[in-house]
C-alpha cells in the first residue's frame, strides 16, 4: 500500500524480544488497573505522534487503556495538530495550554 493508503496509526511491530517463557504467559486483565497515558508535546513531528498513538493502541489491551491525553504545550498553529490528533481514535484527547508550561507542569 502506498503512504496515502495507509492509516496514520498503523504500527509495524518490532521483532519479538521477550524470553521464550514470557511469550505465551497469560495475565488476568480484569485484575489489572486501567491507565491514562499523558504525553506532553512541543514542536513534535505529527507522524511521530501518530506512530506513538498507534503503538499504544496496538500494544495495550483495550480494557487497560482508558485514554491517551496529549498535552499541546503552547505550540504555534503549525505544530498544534489538536483537531487531527483528537480525530485519530475515541480514546485520544487533546488538552491545549495557551502558554508554554514546560515538561513538568504540562
Amino acid at each position: 500500500a502506498s503512504k496515502m493508503d495507509s492509516s496514520p496509526l498503523e504500527f509495524k511491530m518490532p521483532l519479538e524480544g521477550r524470553h521464550s517463557e514470557c511469550r505465551n504467559k497469560q495475565y488476568d486483565l480484569s485484575a489489572m488497573p486501567s491507565v491514562a497515558v499523558v504525553i506532553p508535546y512541543l514542536h513534535e513531528d505529527l507522524g511521530l505522534i501518530e506512530k506513538t498513538i498507534g503503538s499504544l493502541l496496538t500494544n495495550t489491551p483495550p480494557q487497560l487503556l482508558d485514554e491517551i491525553v496529549l498535552v499541546d504545550d503552547g505550540n504555534d498553529e503549525s505544530h498544534s495538530f489538536a483537531s487531527v490528533l483528537a480525530s485519530l481514535d475515541p480514546k485520544v484527547k487533546v488538552h491545549r495550554n495557551k502558554e508554554r508550561q514546560g515538561l513538568i507542569k504540562a
